[in-house]
């Protein structure tokens, strides 16, 4: 499998619209919004760019699908950790609800991607997004 390749895979990107960040840093900045879904199954993930991303002024520019299952396999990284650990890879607080909130929907998303995609496919795509 190539870079390339991972455009082909059955992954389809709607748009939304602009939302606020909730997240991190920047939270309250305006974003574009997409919905993620894999053909045949039902769950929806959500993924965002920053209006920097628009080539365009008004014009929001979809996402590659490599970028999108990097971030989620970003996500679903934290699977490999412990609450403690995630919290120390990533500069957050122990005594943090919105940290443990932000480690579980990262478990949620490695849940939903072992639902999407095989246990190989994923193997795959972590060492080719790797560098990415």
């Amino acid at each position: 499998m190539t870079l390339e390749d991972i455009e082909l895979l059955p992954v389809k990107i709607r748009y939304v619209g602009e939302a606020m960040r909730k997240w991190a840093s920047l939270k309250g900045a305006t974003v574009d919004q997409w919905a993620i879904t894999v053909d045949g199954h039902l769950h929806v993930f959500e993924y965002f760019t920053g209006l920097g991303c628009r080539k365009e002024r008004n014009k929001p520019n979809p996402p590659k699908v490599a970028d999108i299952l990097y971030s989620l396999l970003s996500d679903a990284s934290a699977e490999q950790r412990n609450f403690h650990e995630w919290c120390s890879d990533y500069g957050h607080s122990l005594d943090s609800i919105n940290a443990l909130n932000a480690y579980r929907a990262c478990l949620d998303t490695a849940a939903e991607l072992r639902k999407c995609f095989s246990y190989e496919l994923l193997a795959e795509l972590n060492n080719l997004l790797a560098e990415y």
